[in-house]
């Protein structure tokens, strides 16, 4: 017997969030919607009471009125970020994922135009909408999930340490615990360059260890971190709204847009980096070099 259209629903909902590579994806996907609702600051938290651990994530954004809960955030694949490229999320499904934590219940309070609500999700994706008398700045998010003291602190030292990775070169402030966890886009090391190219930023240095690697992201957010031969001895990160995730976020498109923006790299690498290198080490003495010294592995990049 054919299953109903709910049934077919709630049957993708029980899968979707399990096709995150890492669960732990939730916390960016929270981050990426609480940036499109133009917070300029997030505020994430981990705590452990009464046997459960709890997850706050807290942002002073647009916030939602009852239209947006029952047409965007209660509704499966509904998305208003379809041709704003202002906006990261595309399918509309980042709020689902936080599913993959399998929690015991998730609790947000959110106020917009006059509107306060509260919106509760049980385990079966079930949710109750209730109105509140007191507004609040922006959506405020809590997940409850039990578990032992011991294994929630192991959880959330691996929550933080995913945050840092996801989130650290976006440009609203990420604050975990009350620290700010923000760094500028760039590839530490001597030997490094940055440049904007229209609405690309690329930045690239040689690596100490002399791996090659890519890391990408759209607007500061990580979307990818992977070796690369192509880039032997280099470190290259670029950001760009052409850049997209797989539906399932653990890959990119490798669409026209991607092409465009490895070109991009392909030629700083080339030009300028290249150009950094061979001052750089101008202005050394090659008499004074010692093995081991801070610089070696830049002779072995020339």
């Amino acid at each position: 017997m054919a299953q109903s259209g709910e049934g077919v629903v709630q049957e993708a909902l029980a899968g979707l969030g399990h096709q995150f590579a890492d669960p732990l994806a939730c916390l960016r996907e929270l981050v990426q919607n609480a940036i499109d609702a133009g917070s300029t600051e997030i505020d994430i938290r981990f705590a452990h009471e009464a046997g459960r651990l709890v997850i706050d994530v807290d942002d002073f954004g647009e916030g939602m009125d009852r239209r947006i809960i029952d047409t965007r955030l209660t509704r499966l694949f509904s998305s208003s970020k379809d041709g704003d490229r202002t906006k990261i999320g595309r399918f509309g499904i980042g709020f689902v994922s936080v599913f993959a934590l399998e929690p015991d219940v998730i609790r947000i309070d959110t106020s917009r135009a006059g509107e306060h609500w509260r919106v509760i999700f049980r385990p079966d994706r079930t949710f109750t909408r209730v109105a509140r008398a007191e507004p609040v700045d922006g959506t405020k998010i809590r997940i409850y999930k039990s578990m032992p003291a011991e294994e929630a602190r192991a959880l959330s030292r691996r929550a933080r340490a995913a945050i840092w990775f996801w989130c650290r070169h976006v440009a609203a402030e990420i604050r975990v615990d009350g620290r700010a966890i923000n760094e500028p886009f760039a590839v530490p090391g001597p030997c490094a360059v940055v440049e904007a190219l229209g609405e690309a930023r690329i930045a690239a240095g040689y690596s100490r260890d002399g791996t090659g690697r890519v890391s990408y992201y759209n607007r500061g957010l990580t979307l990818l971190e992977e070796p690369s031969a192509e880039f032997d001895g280099v470190h290259v990160k670029v950001w760009s709204p052409a850049l997209e995730h797989t539906m399932t976020r653990d890959n990119l498109l490798r669409d026209a847009g991607y092409e465009r923006v490895i070109g991009q790299a392909r030629a700083l690498v080339r030009g300028a980096l290249r150009e950094r290198l061979i001052a750089a080490l101008a202005e050394r003495v090659p008499a004074l070099h010692r093995v081991g010294e801070e610089t070696e592995h830049l002779y072995a990049a020339l």
